[in-house]
C-alpha cells in the first residue's frame, strides 16, 4: 500500500520565509507539508516533508520507529516502539484514522465528487488514559470537536481530514513492487539500539 498526504493550512502561511501583504511574517516556524508513506508486510517507509524543503526519513519495522534526527545531520534517532503507529480499529492500515469511534458517523456525503462516509469528532478531547483515540499519530496533535474525515463509501481509503486549522488530502501511489527492507544506516542503528537495550 502507499499514499501521498498533501496538507494546506487556512492561514495560508506556509512558512517564515513568505510574506503576507508585503509583511514578512518572521514567527511562523517551518510546518509539515507532505507526507509520503508506503507499506510492504510489517515494513513501512514514511517520508516527511515540511513547508521549507526539509525532508525526514523514518521507517518502522520490528516494532520500532527509527528516523533521520530532526536537528543533526547524518544522525539516525531511535524514537522507541512505533505505539502511536497502531491502525485504526475501524478502517485498518491508517493510524492517522485511529481517533474515529463508532458515535462520530455522520452518514453520507459527496466530497470533491466522491461518495463518502463522514465522521465528524462530537466530543473534546481529554487527556485520559481512558481515552486513547484522541491524538493524530502522525503530528502528535489534539483532535479537536469537529474534526471530519472523509471516507470513500467504494474503496474505505480516506479521502480527507478537515482539522481546525489544516486539511489533509489522500492521493494514492503505486505500491512498492518489492519487499520493503531496512537501509543499512537505519538498520545498523536499530541493531546497536537493541544491544544497549538487551545489556
Amino acid at each position: 500500500s502507499a499514499w501521498i498526504i498533501e496538507i494546506k493550512y487556512k492561514d495560508g502561511i506556509s512558512n517564515s520565509a513568505k510574506s503576507i501583504d508585503g509583511a514578512t511574517i518572521s514567527n511562523v516556524k517551518r510546518r509539515l507539508a507532505q507526507i509520503e508513506f508506503k507499506k510492504t508486510g510489517d515494513v513501512a517507509r514514511e517520508v516527511r516533508t515540511w513547508t521549507d524543503g526539509t525532508k525526514i526519513e523514518s521507517w518502522f519495522s520490528q516494532g520500532f520507529h527509527v528516523r533521520e534526527s530532526l536537528f543533526y545531520e547524518g544522525q539516525i534517532d531511535i524514537v522507541g516502539r512505533a505505539k502511536e503507529g497502531k491502525p485504526s480499529m475501524i478502517f485498518p492500515g491508517y493510524s492517522e484514522l485511529k481517533w474515529i469511534t463508532e458515535e462520530d458517523f455522520s452518514g453520507e456525503e459527496t466530497y470533491q465528487g466522491k461518495k463518502c462516509y463522514k465522521y465528524k469528532k462530537k466530543s473534546a478531547p481529554q487527556e485520559s488514559k481512558k481515552s486513547p483515540l484522541t491524538k493524530s499519530p502522525l503530528q502528535g496533535m489534539m483532535i479537536s470537536e469537529g474534526t471530519v474525515a472523509y471516507i470513500d463509501t467504494k474503496t474505505r481509503k480516506p479521502v480527507a481530514i478537515l482539522f481546525q486549522d489544516q486539511s489533509w488530502t489522500f492521493s494514492y501511489i503505486k505500491a512498492p513492487s518489492q519487499t520493503l527492507s531496512l537501509p543499512d544506516v537505519f538498520l545498523q542503528a536499530l541493531r546497536k539500539y537493541a544491544r544497549g537495550f538487551n545489556g
